[in-house]
């Protein structure tokens, strides 16, 4: 057991425990689960160059660069449509 909260402290000491709390059900968004499939696909074509520690290369009037270091990788590249979802709305 990596974590021994209370309820597996009571578990042991077979003392009966009762969750005075809420649960409620998580449903994500299919757009969020369609932008979840596109960011793997995105990773998955790209993971060479991602992974690369070469952030420019230039040779015989070849040039390459990633970028900024802000707008790398997968999180710079979707982030305008991640933004929405990044805080807890009302729905009403």
């Amino acid at each position: 057991i990596r974590h021994a909260g209370p309820s597996v402290a009571c578990w042991r000491k077979k003392t009966r425990t009762e969750f005075s709390g809420a649960v409620w059900a998580l449903g994500v968004p299919k757009e969020v689960l369609a932008l979840a499939g596109e960011i793997a696909a995105w990773r998955e074509k790209y993971r060479e160059t991602a992974e690369s520690p070469y952030a420019s290369e230039s040779f015989g009037g070849y040039s390459y660069s990633k970028g900024e270091a802000g707008e790398k990788g997968w999180q710079g590249v979707f982030r305008a449509r991640l933004n929405p979802y990044r805080k807890l709305r009302e729905i009403g």
